[in-house]
């Protein structure tokens, strides 16, 4: 196979690829000199020259140049280890991001319609979805997904692969076999007030209230409300105690 339709065969997924430049037929290099990439944050799309052997042992000169595709994922090749990627939007338009939100790497994030307070982190690899938003000052860790219908109050710690849920009988399709749109299923929401903390790897059944500076520990499934202040750990979540910090613990008494 020629150096040309390696190319083009691994380029198919990214982009279009043109040729340039004059060049003699039978060339043919291995496919080790094209390589994938991971995720890149590289803006933009690079063109790259490069100098394939021919079946004479010579140098025959040509030149590659990739045009994005918009839709398409943000992924690249490597040609003779010379990068050539293209970046993508993971965060899309209809996002509403407040004043100094961090988000570390943009291009390993999913958000689409929802909304992140001013302050709050957003760690790699979290997806929110439409619908659901973010308080200010919150800190939401990498792999947690945080779904439709879903608020998350001001200051709130998420922990990593935190997974929340808006369906208590989810089902793929319906009695005819055939899938599910999103009209046939309602969303569930769930709220989780102020200053509250979730564990890495919990669970969240939607229709609960996880209350103001609540912690619930790695690992939990919780199926019902947090009252205010609580501990929660274990399967099914239960109250293992109250938070004793001086200040949460004047607030709550104060409420009362």
């Amino acid at each position: 196979m020629s150096i040309f339709a390696e190319l083009w065969r691994a380029s198919a997924p990214f982009g279009r690829a043109t040729a340039a430049g004059g060049g003699r037929g039978g060339s043919s290099r291995s496919m080790t000199d094209v390589k994938f990439l991971p995720l890149s944050t590289m803006p933009g799309v690079l063109s790259v020259s490069f100098t394939p052997w021919v079946n004479d042992g010579s140098l025959d000169p040509h030149r590659l140049q990739f045009e994005p595709i918009d839709e398409l994922p943000a992924i690249g090749i490597s040609v003779r280890g010379i990068p050539i990627v293209r970046r993508v939007r993971m965060i899309a338009a209809s996002v509403n991001l407040g004043r100094d939100v961090v988000i570390h790497h943009p291009d390993l994030v999913n958000l689409y319609g929802c909304s992140i307070g001013e302050g709050t982190r957003i760690g790699t690899f979290v997806e929110v979805q439409k619908n659901a938003a973010i308080g200010r000052n919150c800190k939401i860790s990498s792999h947690s997904f945080i779904c439709e219908g879903v608020t998350i109050e001001d200051g709130v710690f998420i922990g990593h692969g935190v997974m929340f849920t808006n369906d208590r009988f989810p089902r793929a399709v319906g009695a005819d076999g055939l899938c599910l749109s999103d009209g046939d299923w309602s969303v569930i929401p769930t709220l989780v007030r102020e200053r509250a903390s979730i564990g890495s790897n919990a669970t969240i059944v939607p229709g609960i209230t996880i209350g103001y500076a609540a912690m619930v520990g790695a690992g939990a499934v919780v199926t019902r409300d947090v009252p205010d202040g609580a501990i929660v750990a274990g399967v099914p979540a239960s109250i293992i105690g109250y938070c004793q910090d001086m200040e949460i613990t004047e607030r709550l008494e104060g409420r009362g």
